[in-house]
């Protein structure tokens, strides 16, 4: 099975946490999170969030909160892979 990045597993959060992925993509989104700390802790935060959501409004998490919640995710995935620098200024 060929791993994934973390940028994919972000891409596959929405549908692995809805239980809409494929089996093989959804082992893949589960080997990567062994493998992959931040990533685990995005998908436990990204599950958290839709239960959540759910226990609020009593069905299922509006599209706009999902999306919202993926560009967080996106977000803190490409600092967790491209820290920003200190500025050599000084």
């Amino acid at each position: 099975m060929k791993p994934i990045s973390c940028q994919e597993m972000g891409e596959l959060l929405c549908d692995y946490v809805s239980g809409e992925l494929a089996p093989e993509q959804a082992q893949q989104v589960e080997q990567h999170a062994r493998i992959c700390p931040p990533c685990a802790i995005f998908l436990e935060t990204y599950r958290f969030a839709a239960r959540v959501g759910q226990l609020l409004r009593g069905d299922e998490m509006p599209t706009e909160v999902y999306a919202r919640i993926e560009t967080a995710v996106f977000r803190c995935i490409r600092i967790e892979l491209n820290p920003p620098r200190p500025n050599d200024d000084g």
